[in-house]
């Protein structure tokens, strides 16, 4: 490791169609909290029940994962109570990397909520921008 890549904070991104993205997060959470790391997991657009959250249980004195979604898809428009949850999870977010409690910090499906108009790319790269080096 060089000099100038110890405490870069990192910003990963995964995207795409499909299945593996939250898988992906999730693996790094997991590598993260077996290294001794907090690690916070904001997730947008989810509020239903998913079997991969279960693993993330034998973890949560490292692993804090709060939902900001509905118990359901979004189909066609959202409503207005996906556009609060959404929103409230950015301010909840923004909080957490600013008072740099967590050594992680995962916003899972950021990039369907901003395709979704939850909120604009613009607010999510202001809190990108905010994390710590």
């Amino acid at each position: 490791m060089k000099q100038n890549d110890i405490g870069q904070g990192y910003v990963h991104v995964y995207t795409g169609n499909g299945k593996g993205k939250t898988t992906a997060a999730l693996g790094l959470a997991l590598r993260a909290a077996v290294a001794g790391l907090k690690i916070f997991i904001a997730q947008f657009v989810k509020g239903m029940d998913c079997s991969e959250l279960d693993s993330l249980a034998l973890f949560s004195g490292s692993i804090n994962v709060r939902r900001f979604g509905r118990n359901r898809f979004i189909i066609g428009e959202p409503e207005p109570d996906d556009i609060s949850a959404a929103r409230e999870g950015l301010a909840v977010v923004r909080k957490v990397i600013k008072n740099a409690e967590y050594d992680v910090v995962i916003l899972d499906e950021a990039n369907i909520a901003v395709y979704f108009k939850l909120f604009s790319v613009n607010k999510l790269l202001e809190i990108i921008d905010q994390k710590p080096e």
